[in-house]
């Protein structure tokens, strides 16, 4: 059987964001009832910035390399974020 392989560019929060973001998805589940399960582990919290496609059975040695190069020739300032809304990919109310 195939087995998918996602890649893809992300930011990962502080601890402290990603705490704070755990008790703000907690309060909000609580208060409007939204979804069922747990939020995201904060090890693994973060928001997705690009896509680099899904590969079957392994992202291609080539594929790697050349993304690899790209995230290391990155350089920019700090920056800040703002969210507005609250998504996830996974698990709705149907289980999918």
């Amino acid at each position: 059987m195939a087995q998918p392989h996602d890649l893809y560019y992300f930011l990962c929060p502080p601890q402290l964001i990603a705490e704070a973001a755990r008790r703000a998805f907690l309060c909000a589940q609580g208060a409007l009832q939204l979804g069922r399960g747990d939020p995201m582990p904060d090890d693994r919290l973060h928001i997705t910035l690009h896509s680099l496609g899904r590969f079957m059975n392994g992202v291609p040695r080539e594929v790697l390399d050349l993304a690899l190069a790209a995230g290391g020739a990155m350089d920019y300032e700090p920056f800040g974020v703002s969210l507005s809304l609250l998504q996830s990919r996974g698990g709705g109310a149907q289980g999918s």
